[in-house]
């Protein structure tokens, strides 16, 4: 289901079915997801960016840098839903588990170089994620948004089932870019295909608000993305 090192990976990879028969429930999951994706048009869903996960940093074991890659996953959730904070109109990036992992001090911080804090996390975390707190919402309400956002697997950053489901639903497919992470993460069956830009985006905390914007007042680049 996924190369976390790979093409020198061996194996032929195919399509999560969480678990089921890849032959009759994938074919029936996917079937519904694209007839849900076809309900209701892009221009009449609301213009915001979706995302609704876990954030479980506590359970992070940092004992040296290099252990910092273990966290990256949890780090880009949490820096993600920041934007939330900053404008809720347009993100809708919340988190239904919040357990950041705790710092004291940023000065002690193992992983203060590759992971950089800032006020926007630490109001987040300190407040017990409080702003950016939502309600777990399952796969039938995903056509409700313009824009689904792809957020890696919290423990080590790697593979997210979530995406196998988000390119059937009819909204524009976004991808995260932070530090230690590959957008998108782990190889899956439909990676060769992918292309930045025009099947998918990569946005990251800087440049997420200007993305959604172009999208939004391109109309050719948004149908090819949809299409794509």
């Amino acid at each position: 289901i996924a190369k976390k090192n790979g093409e020198k990976q061996c194996g032929v990879l195919v399509p999560n079915p969480y678990f089921g028969d890849l032959y009759r429930n994938w074919e029936r999951e996917r079937s519904a997801l694209v007839s849900l994706g076809r309900r209701r048009k892009w221009e009449n869903r609301r213009p915001q960016l979706f995302w609704r996960g876990k954030i479980r940093g506590r359970e992070a074991v940092i004992n040296k840098e290099r252990d910092c890659a273990r966290e990256a996953g949890n780090y880009a959730r949490l820096q993600a839903a920041s934007l939330t904070a900053h404008d809720a109109k347009k993100f809708d990036v919340r988190t239904n588990t919040c357990r950041p992992r705790p710092i004291r001090s940023l000065s002690q911080d193992l992983c203060r170089k590759v992971l950089p804090q800032n006020d926007d996390l630490a109001k987040i975390r300190d407040s017990g994620c409080r702003a950016v707190q939502g309600r777990f919402m399952n796969h039938g309400k995903f056509n409700t948004f313009q824009y689904l956002l792809d957020l890696p697997g919290s423990t080590t950053g790697s593979y997210s089932r979530n995406l196998n489901h988000l390119w059937l639903l009819g909204a524009v497919v976004v991808f995260w870019a932070g530090p230690l992470l590959e957008p998108g993460g782990a190889l899956q069956w439909y990676s060769a295909g992918l292309r930045d830009g025009r099947t998918h985006v990569t946005v990251n905390v800087s440049t997420a608000k200007a993305t959604l914007d172009a999208i939004t007042d391109h109309v050719d680049w948004r149908n090819e993305l949809l299409e794509n």
